[in-house]
């Protein structure tokens, strides 16, 4: 294990993982923009159904094997071997099922000619889980910079490269598929060069047992994880219609924008970093403290500042036809925080071991979205926003309730650690009020206004004394300056957290 602190490997874990993020992201988009202009768009609507399905049954494949050879503080080789037989096994097993019930799948959504692309995307599973052991290793290490470089090579030179090859020679929606599959296997095959394993194939009882008893778990908060991420859309498609769901949508994913890009990878980096300290209960409550200082800092504010300006921003960027946006998205606005906080404590959580209890809290949590929706449609896409953020407030306090028990600690210590991001959002709030009624006043431009308001919330960020933020906020000041290469910059944070030198977050 490296020398260098937990808390700074956190920090370039991050970097990465938003890196390969972005690249993904851009990747995506060119290869979208490309096709667009070769395929029909019922092709592109097809293979879309068909990537949906296959992707829950990628998701869950593993078996949780991976989140298992992470959290294990002691790893012999056995477990390895036993892991990597495990995930070849629950590979080739999703692929014959997705295999053999394609045509059923593809009948219920009466598109018959996707049987075929849902078979040929059925080998995602097996060439994804090729790399899940050595994915692990790489995490127990938080090497995400080897992890990106994987990454990369699946999506340039697989999944870029030969899809849009492919496409240009004529080969349509299949070239699609197969880039795919190949974008997934070269991510594997890269893994497995960089984390390379030793050993042969073994099914050794006891070490098998361990690592699917914690798989289980995870692969059940997994699904019921994805239940309560969809059953809101499924309720507002089925019975409000195709438009109110595209409003829904929309609202939802500008609500959430910060909490997706901020926890999201956070997540995916705080979980190794607290398995490895897991048996050293100050670190870890310190880490965890961290994690929330930090999250609440960026996701109450902004969510604030969305809320605040979702009347300008709405018709701005989307256009006035999705008016229909605004309110809901205000409302989902209040469980911006609520989402990252049970998102992190999942993280602790999981790292802690508590995977069935955790997936107690996520199946009740899918339920609480479906029927809070149910009730909610009543009064349209407003009530289905009212009842998704109860839900969210629920697991967020459950979750909370099950990471407090497992530090041993208080409510009052854990509800301490957000008042640092409140002070910021009603400094948001006023700033951003401020420029709302001057604009309406004045009766600007709607993107006047619109850039009004953000100046407001960030002049009421700068304008709120350090000395009421207290010594978290102050500290992740700090280490922030430590890492912004605009020496103006770095000097005013410095500045504006009291140039304090000893700070909380330079300990591992």
């Amino acid at each position: 294990m490296s020398s260098t602190p937990t808390s700074t490997l956190v920090f370039e874990g991050v970097r990465w993982r938003i890196a390969s993020s972005g690249l993904r992201l851009v990747v995506q988009l060119v290869v979208a923009v490309i096709v667009a202009r070769l395929l029909d768009p019922k092709d592109l609507g097809l293979l879309g159904l068909a990537v949906v399905v296959a992707a829950l049954v990628s998701t869950i494949s593993d078996v949780g094997i991976g989140a298992a050879l992470v959290q294990r503080l002691n790893l012999a080789q056995i477990h390895i071997r036993v892991g990597f037989t495990l995930s070849l096994i629950a590979g080739i097993l999703a692929t014959a099922v997705v295999w053999t019930t394609a045509p059923t799948v593809a009948g219920f959504f009466q598109y018959p000619e996707m049987a075929s692309v849902l078979r040929l995307l059925s080998l995602c599973s097996i060439s994804e889980n090729i790399g899940v052991v050595s994915r692990s290793l790489l995490l127990r290490k938080l090497d995400f910079k080897r992890q990106f470089w994987a990454d990369a090579t699946g999506n340039l030179v697989g999944y870029a490269g030969v899809s849009v090859g492919l496409v240009l020679l004529g080969y349509g929606v299949w070239g699609l598929a197969v880039g795919l599959v190949a974008g997934s296997l070269a991510t594997s095959m890269t893994l497995l060069f960089m984390a390379p394993l030793s050993g042969g194939l073994s099914l050794a009882r006891r070490e098998a047992a361990e690592i699917l008893r914690f798989g289980f778990g995870v692969s059940l908060t997994m699904l019921a994880s994805y239940a309560a991420t969809n059953a809101d859309y499924f309720v507002v498609g089925t019975w409000l219609g195709t438009e109110a769901l595209g409003f829904y949508r929309y609202a939802y994913q500008i609500a959430y924008l910060p909490t997706t890009f901020v926890t999201a990878e956070l997540s995916l980096v705080l979980f190794p970093a607290l398995a490895m300290i897991r048996g050293e209960p100050e670190r870890l409550q310190l880490a965890y403290r961290r994690a929330l200082v930090l999250v609440s800092a960026i996701v109450l504010p902004a969510s604030v500042a969305i809320a605040i300006s979702a009347p300008e921003l709405v018709p701005v960027v989307l256009g006035d036809r999705w008016a229909g946006v605004i309110l809901p998205l205000q409302i989902l606005c209040v469980g911006g925080l609520f989402r990252a906080v049970y998102n992190l404590a999942g993280s602790l959580t999981k790292a802690g071991g508590m995977v069935y209890q955790q997936a107690v809290r996520y199946i009740l949590y899918a339920v609480t979205v479906f029927g809070g929706s149910l009730v909610g449609m009543a009064w349209g896409l407003t009530g289905v926003s009212i009842g998704v953020v109860a839900a969210l407030a629920l697991i967020s306090i459950l979750m909370s309730q099950l990471s407090v028990h497992f530090l041993e600690n208080s409510w009052r210590w854990f509800l301490g650690t957000h008042l640092p991001a409140l002070l910021v959002a009603l400094g948001v709030g006023a700033g951003g009020a401020m420029g709302s009624a001057l604009g309406r006043m004045l009766e600007l431009p709607p993107s006047i206004r619109l850039a009004l308001i953000l100046s407001g919330c960030l002049g009421g960020v700068v304008a709120l004394p350090t000395r009421w933020l207290g010594p978290d906020m102050t500290d992740l000041l700090i280490q922030l300056a430590h890492r912004i290469p605009y020496q103006r910059l770095r000097g005013w944070l410095r500045w504006k957290a009291g140039e304090t030198e000893a700070s909380m977050w330079a300990d591992g």
